[in-house]
């Protein structure tokens, strides 16, 4: 009788062998298909979306999606069952998905921010008692680098529910700030300084007018409202420097700063 067991065994070696070939070309083929396509996907979502985040995170989701599928495919290529495979994965999914319900709450909140964009990298802004620049924003927490250099991690479920203020949302802010003078001070001088510094400044915005205008008395107190528009980014410098040049131009003119007041106070709630 004759023995067929080593031509079988030689016949499945082959058909293997083929299979194993079959794969890695399809694998090696696909990935540079689907490199290919992300370049191209990526020049389309630069024209349409400015947001580098946004696009960043939209070309790693199809990324991830086609590698799935591309080793999908080249597993059916090799005969291993793909649905008991996705069974088992989708198993494991679910376990996996009951342990990690937080990490998955924040990766939906997360793709929240990506299509809401209350912020952008760059931006600084307020957020959860913090200020600070924005440095990344991924699909679990929200980075930003505080004025003394310290990074602050911050969850995007945290980040939704959050009161954000975002300082560079605008390209222009107005300063808004008060002096507080003596009622025994010469008020007309007063805001003749004021207008000639904020009128001078190299840093002011040159598309809207600075304003200075007598805002609140009392029998010892005279409040001057100064108001002085500027790009955001210029913002703090501004103002840094107008409280060095009006304390000069104050003690050339012998005005002083009444007891227990500020010489310039920054409005945090302004007038309309």
């Amino acid at each position: 009788m004759t023995n067929y067991t080593p031509v079988l065994d030689g016949l499945f070696s082959v058909v293997l062998l083929g299979s194993i070939i079959r794969a890695l070309l399809v694998l090696a083929l696909g990935w540079i298909a689907i490199n290919l396509l992300l370049r191209s996907l990526e020049r389309i979502l630069i024209k349409r979306f400015p947001d580098a985040v946004l696009r960043a995170f939209v070309l790693s989701l199809a990324g991830i999606g086609a590698k799935v599928l591309l080793f999908i495919s080249c597993l059916d290529i090799l005969g291993i069952s793909v649905a008991s495979l996705l069974t088992a994965l989708g198993a494991v999914g679910l376990a996996l998905g009951l342990a990690m319900q937080d990490s998955l709450g924040n990766l939906a909140q997360g793709v929240v921010l990506l299509f809401t964009r209350p912020f952008t990298l760059g931006d600084y802004i307020e957020i959860d008692g913090f200020l600070g620049v924005v440095e990344d924003i991924s699909l679990l927490h929200v980075t930003i680098c505080t004025a003394d250099r310290k990074r602050v991690f911050i969850t995007n479920g945290q980040a939704v529910k959050a009161k954000i203020i975002n300082h560079s949302a605008m390209p222009e802010r107005r300063l808004e700030f008060i002096s507080e003078i003596s009622v025994e001070d010469n008020l007309a001088e007063v805001i003749a300084i004021l207008e000639k510094l904020l009128q001078e400044h190299p840093l002011r915005s040159k598309s809207r007018e600075p304003s200075v205008f007598l805002s609140g008395q009392s029998d010892t107190l005279l409040q001057i409202n100064c108001r002085v528009w500027v790009n955001s980014s210029n913002y703090w410098e501004l103002y840094f420097s107008l409280l060095t040049l009006v304390r000069q131009e104050y003690a050339a003119a012998a005005i002083a700063c009444p007891a227990g007041k500020q010489l310039l106070r920054l409005e945090t709630n302004p007038l309309p």
